[in-house]
């Protein structure tokens, strides 16, 4: 059984309860185009206010960004990166492969690798999160480069 997407109450197979969906007639309650989430129209959507409370610097290069936590530079290499991963492995075997990489990066002694490498744990944590909807190591890699 479902639950309503605004006020968690059981919905039965839609993502609105009686309630909400009468709202949404009315024009008081939208569906967000980026994530599909419905959320009351004067209100921003819960992933815009995720992205805009992300800004500062980029942990690769130390730019200025607009929102979140890679330069747009950095970003689409991060997406690239992400190609290069098997895609079929368990969530264990990725965070197999975080933890490796981890601790392989201190031990080299060449910035450009490293910094690519962190890149690398960054987009190990996006692979994860697509294919097994797991949060662990993308709630952990901004402080783990940080202590890089």
């Amino acid at each position: 059984m479902a639950q309503c997407q605004i006020c968690n109450k059981p919905s039965g197979y839609f993502p609105l309860c009686i309630e909400h969906n009468s709202m949404k007639d009315e024009g008081k309650v939208i569906k967000c185009a980026e994530c599909g989430k419905w959320h009351f129209t004067n209100q921003q959507c819960e992933c815009q206010r995720k992205t805009e409370e992300v800004k500062g610097t980029c942990l690769i290069c130390g730019n200025d960004t607009p929102k979140g936590y890679l330069c747009l530079e950095h970003f689409k290499e991060k997406n690239e990166l992400k190609k290069t991963f098997e895609q079929d492995l368990t969530a264990s075997q990725y965070k197999n492969h975080y933890y490796n990489l981890k601790n392989s990066i201190f031990n080299i002694w060449n910035i450009g690798y490293a910094k690519t490498a962190c890149l690398r744990l960054i987009a190990l944590a996006d692979v994860l999160y697509d294919k097994h909807r797991n949060k662990d190591l993308l709630d952990k890699v901004e402080l783990d480069i940080h202590n890089i």
